[in-house]
């Protein structure tokens, strides 16, 4: 079977606290620009996120902890951190599997 080049349209969204910008979404993965620009809450509907800050700092707010992010740090979040929030002025690249959303 020859290759097939996916398809990237990117689509951008703003909620408050972020923008979002998606590169590829399909249904084999995700790929995500996060641009945080102060305290945004998130929940989780993959089975894990894979993450590299790319610019800036801040923190990633569990429901007990609060983990220092800045440039260069990468992080996995598996599923059962299905709410958390990220604070800060940061740039985040975020992929994921493609996982049915509930």
């Amino acid at each position: 079977m020859p290759h097939i080049d996916a398809q990237c349209e990117c689509q951008a969204a703003k909620t408050d606290g972020a923008e979002i910008a998606t590169f590829i979404d399909n249904e084999y993965f995700l790929m995500q620009n996060w641009d945080i620009t102060k305290e945004w809450e998130v929940e989780q509907t993959t089975c894990f996120l894979l993450a590299s800050v790319i610019a800036g700092e801040g923190g990633l707010c569990t429901a007990t902890e609060t983990y220092l992010l800045q440039k260069g740090n990468h992080f996995l979040l598996a599923y059962p951190f299905i709410h958390f929030a990220i604070k800060g002025k940061l740039q985040v690249i975020v992929s994921s599997p493609a996982w049915p959303k509930q």
